[in-house]
């Protein structure tokens, strides 16, 4: 392998590292977004209480369901501005013809490491190894996204 497949591959590297954490940013936007939904649904009252009060002001009902619906859209406009990077990365991934996507989805988006990919995949490592290498020039030959791919390299090949 030349010094310029290992500077693709670096590049490709560095872009799928930076999917990883929109993939877990995604994923956390997503458990935020359940749980204000979740603490938006009706509580239980206590009848057996001889006064049933459902908050210590009369204000506060009304409060909570505007933070709610301004914590629902923040969170909503915070996961709309991660989807298109996300689908553009599924869209790239499933271009590619080498088997080792299936390898570098299970490590960068999946969390497995390449120990347990081997062991999943009944592969060799090293054979992990050239085929990850190989997906990843691959990867590179897409036309990543500016910030990762050489400089005087054109976006999309």
């Amino acid at each position: 392998m030349n010094e310029f497949d290992n500077l693709k591959r670096q590049y490709a590297r560095d872009y799928l590292s930076h999917i990883k954490s929109q993939y877990d940013k995604y994923q956390r936007l997503q458990h935020s977004l359940a749980a204000v939904e979740y603490l938006g649904q009706p509580g239980g009252i206590r009848y057996d209480k001889p006064q049933v009060q459902t908050s210590p002001s009369p204000d506060a009902i009304p409060n909570a369901v505007i933070r709610q619906e301004e914590d629902f859209d923040l969170l909503s406009t915070l996961l709309n501005e991660v989807r298109p990077e996300i689908r553009d990365f599924e869209e790239r991934m499933a271009s590619l013809t080498t088997e080792g996507v299936v390898y570098l989805w299970l490590y960068y988006v999946k969390d497995l490491t390449w120990t347990e990919i081997a062991k999943t995949m009944n592969k060799d490592p090293k054979t992990i190894y050239n085929k990850r290498a190989e997906t990843e020039i691959e990867l590179y030959d897409t036309g990543l996204p500016f910030p990762y791919r050489l400089p005087n390299q054109p976006a999309e090949v």
